[in-house]
């Protein structure tokens, strides 16, 4: 029992520590080689276990809010296959982020400019290969979102619904993650 007690308060002390250290380090800051201080972007995913829960509709509207804040604000559908934001959006993109991973597109490229400023980085709605993308591939997107993180403030990433390991990846990414639920 005292092992159990011991335990708990472990536990409580970690999940403070780690909740402290979370918000310390919403936007932290590396120094380069020049010895300039660079800023990142602070990245929050946004998250569900089942399709329907309206995370999309979350992620949008706290998107649009913060550009309307004036802080320099981009977004990723990360829905890769299944993405709808373009369309919640009322956008056409010409390019989505299979370009970016096809290495035919940088993520510059293919952002398209949303409300208030904001800055889509489209997904692909439809095509199969972004269904299940290979380690070499989700290497390739990190890489590519490191830019992104340098010219902008915040990024929200709508990620698919469910624990696929794209999912994951970007949670794991994430310097903060919503979790949005139904009653269901």
């Amino acid at each position: 029992m005292e092992q159990r007690r011991r335990l708990g308060r472990s536990l409580e002390d970690i999940s403070t520590v780690a909740v402290s250290s979370i918000e310390e380090q919403a936007i932290p800051e590396v120094k380069p080689r020049s010895q300039k201080k660079v800023k990142y972007a602070r990245v929050i995913c946004v998250t569900s276990g089942k399709g329907g829960t309206g995370k999309s509709v979350v992620a949008s509207n706290l998107s649009v809010y913060f550009a309307s804040q004036g802080m320099r604000t981009a977004m990723l559908d990360a829905d890769f296959g299944l993405a709808n934001l373009h369309i919640m959006f009322g956008i056409a993109p010409k390019y989505n982020i299979l370009h970016v991973l096809d290495e035919k597109k940088k993520i510059e490229d293919i952002a398209v400019k949303g409300p208030m400023g904001l800055k889509l980085i489209p997904g692909g709605s439809g095509i199969s290969e972004l269904a299940n993308l290979n380690d070499y591939q989700l290497d390739l997107l990190t890489e590519q979102l490191e830019t992104l993180e340098r010219e902008t403030d915040v990024i929200f990433v709508d990620t698919s619904a469910g624990i696929s390991q794209q999912t994951m990846v970007f949670l794991y990414a994430a310097q903060e993650i919503m979790v949005v639920t139904t009653p269901d």
